[in-house]
């Protein structure tokens, strides 16, 4: 056992045989209901820290359920963070230091899910930290222009909890041989787009150096009309008021967000809003004005994004050119005909056989039915004039290294697995059955050990596919 003493009380962790030190379920902030996080009360005495926290409140998703975390216990008082070390004790190690930032479309997931085991990273001499923030109407219900003042930030209360998080890694991170001046946050999906939104975040100035976003789901992100308009119908399912929800049980909560929010309308209902208070303004139109610029930025994308919503779909195939540009004009915005084109001609349908013969527009309906450009599209107005775009060598190499019949596995989330180092120790899963080359880390610690500073950039791991520009 190990005890290490934090700006919030001394923890009792584990060391394996390896050597790497885990403290699990560290609390580092407390919130009341609809409300911003406060920093956690200090404790006097040896707190244990061998087992993860309770996951927020959340109608368990399919990722969830495959790691039997349906079962998980779950709690409002669910600001924890779980910390891998090398360097347990040695407050001179100055190693940098990777903050996760799970996924899971800010309705699901939770720090605790074995693909995150941070052991990987701590052998290769990091500081691996994932973290547990509120989730869903818990986390992401814009009341404040329902309700006024009091419900402030209410839209953005899961992103808050992510700035407490990194507020108490930066105070914290030097007992278990971080460097707090080389903190990177990185994180899919959702994660993706919250390292997007902290990037922008006024109150996340100045306590991370780099930042990571993986399939980041930009569309995801709200304006405030667009929330207050989401917040409306879920108090419509409550039949409650703002002021109400606080006394609201909590598996009534649950139960609305499901009734509420149809199929794709879930993936918008809760997310960060540009509030004009936490976010000043929406989180493209920040990067691209240049907010964060002086934080190195990588940004990338899977070949396949959205097949993993798209797999079992039947619609694309059945959809007619006339259907297939109203789908393609809600991405496009006035250019649909050379969005089609441009999909056509870079992902050419199947020519028959008895493994395919869809209909050539069903390979251009599948990514853009449910927003494969919501991830890509938005990532072209990042990059500045004259700023290095190009793809990494590395993602060359991994996409080479695929066998064309199996070039289809690099969908959304199958590849964090990899990028975590986790197969080792929890095996293969249906979503992990590839395992190209994996050089991310390496590449980050060599940036972060100051041998590589480089200027935004965005990398594509598409291979041919496409190249973003500025």
């Amino acid at each position: 056992m190990t005890i290490l003493e934090t700006a919030s009380g001394r923890v009792r962790g584990t060391t394996g045989d390896d050597g790497v030190a885990v403290f699990k379920g560290i609390p580092y902030g407390a919130a009341a209901r609809f409300a911003p996080p406060r920093p956690v009360a200090a404790w006097t005495r040896v707190r244990d820290a061998v087992e993860f926290g309770p996951q927020a409140p959340q109608v368990p998703g399919f990722l969830e359920q495959a790691f039997g975390l349906a079962d998980w216990p779950m709690s409002e008082d669910c600001l924890s963070l779980n910390v891998w070390t090398p360097a347990a004790g040695r407050p001179g190690a100055g190693l940098p230091v990777l903050v996760w930032i799970h996924g899971g479309a800010f309705t699901n997931g939770t720090g605790a899910v074995p693909w995150y085991d941070g052991t990987a990273f701590a052998r290769r001499g990091c500081v691996l930290v994932t973290i547990n923030y509120r989730l869903g109407a818990l986390g992401f219900t814009h009341l404040a222009d329902l309700d006024g003042e009091r419900f402030a930030g209410s839209g953005n209360l899961g992103l808050l909890d992510q700035v407490a998080a990194l507020q108490w890694i930066h105070d914290s991170i030097v007992s278990f041989g971080g460097d707090p001046s080389q903190v990177t946050i990185f994180g899919e999906s959702a994660g993706g787009a919250s390292v997007a939104s902290l990037l922008t975040c006024p109150a996340a100035t100045g306590l991370f150096s780099g930042a990571i976003a993986e399939s980041p789901a930009f569309l995801q992100l709200r304006t405030r009309d667009e929330a207050t308009v989401a917040a409306e119908k879920y108090l419509a399912a409550l039949d409650a008021r703002p002021a109400e929800l606080v006394d609201v049980p909590l598996d009534r909560l649950l139960a609305a967000q499901q009734s509420a929010f149809a199929g794709p309308e879930l993936f918008t209902a809760f997310a960060p809003t540009a509030d004009g208070t936490v976010l000043p303004a929406p989180v493209i139109d920040r990067l691209a004005a240049g907010a964060g610029a002086d934080v190195p930025f990588v940004l990338g994308t899977n070949r396949d994004e959205l097949y993993l919503f798209t797999a079992l779909d039947g619609r694309a195939a059945s959809l007619d050119d006339d259907g297939l540009a109203v789908v393609a004009e809600r991405h496009a915005r006035g250019d649909a005909a050379a969005l089609i084109a441009t999909y056509t001609a870079v992902r050419p349908g199947r020519r028959g056989g008895r493994r395919s013969g869809r209909p050539r527009r069903a390979h251009v309906a599948v990514p853009l039915r449910l927003g494969h450009t919501d991830v890509r599209r938005p990532a072209r107005r990042v990059p500045r004039p004259g700023d290095p775009v190009r793809v990494p060598r590395a993602a060359r190499a991994e996409r080479r290294g695929v066998p064309r019949r199996r070039r289809r596995a690099g969908g959304h989330r199958r590849r964090h697995p990899r990028r975590l180092g986790s197969l080792r120790h929890h095996g293969r899963s249906g979503l992990a059955a590839v395992r190209p080359r994996a050089a991310a880390d390496d590449a980050l610690r060599r940036h972060q050990r100051g041998r590589a500073r480089p200027r935004r950039r965005t990398a594509s791991y598409l291979g041919p596919m496409t190249s973003v520009t500025s």
